[in-house]
């Protein structure tokens, strides 16, 4: 099993950071290889819910299909996606600073399958993982400040 921590620190607020990182559908607005990510059945937010994905890291395109696992509202939310390829589990962790903004902390846990397929997926995320955190943290934080601005048009959930 792979593990990564990350954490870094925002101006915008708890409540904010939460609202947008908690649905699922912004995901490929910042997260490097999501190319989809869209909650299924009736349920869009909160524990239990159904999310399905799609990646593509390098030449290689694979669904997933995921649960919120833990969802404490402005605190935590949880994701555990799951394929042939490779399953994993995501946590945001929200905390307010003396501020008023965010320590957004991100812990993921993967595990990549056996096979062909599997073993080629490992060289992959091998060769870009620092990159990949780089850029999604980046394109996340930016997001997360057009989200508070309320301008932003790449927003899909605009601040009212």
């Amino acid at each position: 099993m792979h593990h990564i921590e990350h954490s870094n620190v925002t101006h915008v607020p708890v409540d904010e950071c939460f609202s947008y990182v908690e649905k699922m559908e912004n995901m490929p607005l910042w997260m490097y290889g999501m190319l989809e990510a869209r909650p299924v059945g009736t349920q869009s937010r909160g524990l239990g819910t159904i999310v399905d994905m799609t990646m593509k890291l390098g030449p290689i395109k694979f669904a997933m299909r995921g649960a919120i696992e833990e969802y404490v509202e402005n605190v935590v939310v949880t994701v555990a996606p799951k394929s042939t390829l490779i399953s994993g589990r995501g946590s945001f962790r929200f905390a307010p600073t003396d501020e008023g903004g965010t320590r957004l902390s991100v812990s993921v846990d993967y595990e990549i399958g056996g096979g062909l397929a599997g073993r080629a997926l490992a060289k992959v995320i091998d060769a870009v993982i620092d990159t990949a955190i780089g850029y999604s943290e980046d394109k996340l934080l930016a997001q997360l400040a057009d989200f508070h601005a309320g301008w932003s048009d790449s927003v899909k959930t605009p601040r009212a």
